[in-house]
């Protein structure tokens, strides 16, 4: 069998969840679960922050030239961990990938695979509900 690997994702670019405050805020009126608190010539103060990626699969957000995935960032706002070097995934409750429910830092075994993230999750949680 294969080795696994873990995904690779982009350090988030904040020194702190102050430094990230200054560009974006947690909202409960957006599915990606982020809003703009900087205004430039492209965004405006209180607007959606993220956009769906090409494939559907999560919201993204462009900062700094570029893409991050917004989970990563609202899991980083939520906790002031971050997630690096770990997989941030979206509860069994959460099928619909809304940054404002809830969301859980996998520690488990590297996913590589849509398929066998799901299925890792789903199992993952049905065992913390047995503990």
């Amino acid at each position: 069998m294969p080795e696994l690997k873990r995904r690779s994702y982009k350090v988030l670019p904040f020194d702190s969840v102050e430094h990230a405050q200054q560009y974006l805020k947690l909202s409960e009126q957006y599915p990606s679960g982020l809003e703009w608190v900087l205004e430039d010539g492209w965004r405006s103060k209180g607007d959606m922050c993220g956009k769906w990626n090409s494939t559907g699969e999560y919201y993204v957000v462009r900062l700094f030239g570029d893409q991050y995935h917004a989970h990563r960032i609202v899991y980083y706002l939520r906790t002031g961990k971050d997630p690096k070097g770990k997989d941030v995934i979206h509860s069994d409750t959460n099928k619909s990938k809304d940054n404002r429910k809830e969301l859980v830092l996998w520690e488990g075994v590297p996913v590589t695979s849509i398929a066998r993230r799901q299925s890792l999750r789903y199992r993952s949680i049905q065992q913390k509900k047995r503990a």
